[in-house]
């Protein structure tokens, strides 16, 4: 049975048209909901319901979805808590009374089907309406005791570790982008580590910091410097971000960002996870070689971040 045939499908509120407050207190006491993969990020902070049409409000143990957002798109959960989503969740209002057990299996049935879509097709308007879902009910779902967790306590992230758009900067402000050497391996000489003359194959891998292999350096082509980031721009392993630490040359479909300034290997180990967090806007076909210099990382570092545990994990890792 189609989702529609089940739910009246209700769409939120943008954040540009309430008031919230980061802090939960007498006032600012009603939970906004953001699209999220986990519970622990669902909620962007507390609105006044006074300022709230009566409309986007909605009860505890209604079933939603997100429908957009970063790796967060077709989750679904039952809220245990009142709430009003934001533009980009919509609620599911069944049409005829469902138990509690019920919404939560139709909310891990609709989540199953998250393969279904991408940031590029999201699950929005009939492409939600027409996901398809089981007419009944195994017997599991009415023999599980659902806790109560209408205490439940939901942190929001401190400001001072939120980057606001002033703190985002085009990747080609802060490098130099441009495609890698672009060879093929199969018409390369493969060397072994302790070879002479030799450089790192840097492709698509998502393993070995992106080396598949060691070769042998060709008199005309010469290699790039250790130090440069390189970043797969197409495959299962797009957006796969790396420092490589010696010369290279590097296969098909992947890009090598020189820095503009001076940076520490930290800063750039940080910028290369900056770039993975923009994975979920690309899939197996939608590939990031004509947008990857205008993705938005931050300008430096931000004062949150404590450098002393990167540099503790990277000297675990090496």
């Amino acid at each position: 049975m189609l989702l529609e045939e089940l739910f009246w499908v209700k769409n939120g509120i943008a954040s540009c048209n309430v008031k919230i407050s980061d802090e939960k207190n007498q006032e600012y006491c009603l939970a906004y909901i953001r699209p999220s993969q986990k519970w622990n990020n669902l909620v962007a902070g507390y609105l006044n319901k006074k300022e709230v049409d009566a409309k986007y409000i909605f009860p505890s143990d209604t079933l939603f979805i997100s429908t957009d957002g970063e790796g967060s798109h077709s989750f679904a959960y039952v809220s245990p808590i009142e709430f009003v989503p934001n533009s980009n969740v919509s609620v599911l209002i069944p049409k005829k009374e469902m138990k509690l057990n019920e919404k939560i299996y139709y909310a891990m049935c609709i989540t199953s089907n998250r393969y279904r879509f991408s940031y590029g097709r999201k699950p929005k308007g009939d492409r939600l309406k027409k996901i398809n879902l089981p007419v009944s009910f195994p017997s599991f779902v009415y023999s599980i005791d659902i806790p109560n967790y209408s205490n439940l306590n939901f942190s929001v992230s401190s400001t001072n570790n939120r980057l606001s758009n002033d703190n985002l900067v085009r990747i080609d402000n802060l490098f130099d982008v441009q495609y890698g050497t672009s060879l093929a391996l199969n018409s390369l000489e493969i060397c072994n580590k302790y070879d002479e003359n030799c450089v790192n194959f840097v492709s698509r891998t998502s393993q070995n910091n992106g080396v598949s292999a060691i070769v042998k350096l060709i008199d005309d082509i010469p290699p790039f410097s250790e130090g440069i980031i390189t970043v797969a721009v197409s495959g299962n392993s797009v957006l796969e971000a790396s420092v490589q630490d010696k010369p290279f040359y590097t296969g098909f479909h992947v890009m090598v960002l020189t820095p503009k300034r001076t940076m520490s290997f930290i800063e750039k180990f940080f910028y290369c996870w900056c770039i993975r967090q923009n994975r979920f806007r690309y899939s197996f076909g939608r590939q990031a070689n004509r947008t990857l210099k205008e993705l938005k990382i931050p300008s430096q570092i931000p004062i949150w971040i404590d450098k002393s545990k990167i540099d503790k994990y990277l000297k675990i890792i090496k």
